[in-house]
């Protein structure tokens, strides 16, 4: 993949969406910490939970959320596993409860670079639109960033009004204060473009933003 296409994922009217946010989760696989991973699993997740609302799926992402932060009790992520087990195989349960399943199972078990060819395949069963999938390209550069122009992150850019909005977007998963971080960003030194864009353009935010992550001292 090169940077002209990665960019086109969200660009071209002539979009695809068959099989490119596999071959984006593809070119960032052999550099993205298990965090990384497990938070991109749960931003899937999240989509497949406005599809199938069901608290108990919120409940177990928002554990998965917390167990790529720290740790969490083994007895709680077995309990979790085994309700998913019953969710995706009841006999009234749809093809999409089975790939949601699967996709929020995998929060819970993978290790850094599991996220293979079969576990999106089960996203793409659930989003099949050219729109649907769009916003999980949006979501994998959320993460990611551009993996063709890595960023030297000025640590001066960490004050105590940048952080602390991060971190409050950051906790109560709510990203709309995006643009006012920029200009934060800017009063504190910051002049780097693709920082100042990613903030302030429109698009899919979640945890694990590479920006916010950034602030954060996150990886």
């Amino acid at each position: 993949m090169t940077e002209e296409e990665l960019q086109l994922f969200r660009d071209s009217d002539s979009w695809q969406a068959t099989g490119k946010p596999h071959q984006m989760v593809w070119k960032v696989r052999g550099t993205a910490t298990e965090r990384k991973w497990r938070l991109m699993g749960c931003a899937f997740g999240r989509t497949c939970e406005l599809r199938l609302p069901d608290p108990e799926i919120s409940r177990i992402l928002t554990l998965s959320e917390r167990h790529a932060d720290s740790s969490v009790s083994a007895g709680d992520i077995q309990a979790a596993l085994q309700w998913l087990s019953q969710y995706g195989l009841e006999p009234h349960s749809s093809p999409e409860r089975t790939h949601c399943a699967v996709v929020v199972s995998a929060t819970l078990t993978m290790k850094r670079g599991e996220w293979d060819k079969h576990r999106v395949g089960r996203i793409l069963q659930v989003h099949r639109t050219r729109e649907d999938r769009a916003i999980l390209c949006d979501i994998i550069r959320d993460i990611f960033g551009n993996p063709f122009r890595p960023v030297a992150f000025d640590p001066a850019w960490r004050t105590e009004h940048t952080v602390g909005m991060a971190a409050k977007m950051y906790d109560d998963r709510e990203f709309a204060a995006m643009p006012i971080l920029a200009d934060a960003l800017e009063e504190a030194g910051c002049e780097h473009a693709d920082i100042l864009a990613h903030c302030r353009e429109p698009g899919v935010h979640v945890r694990g933003c590479w920006v916010v992550d950034h602030l954060l001292g996150k990886s």
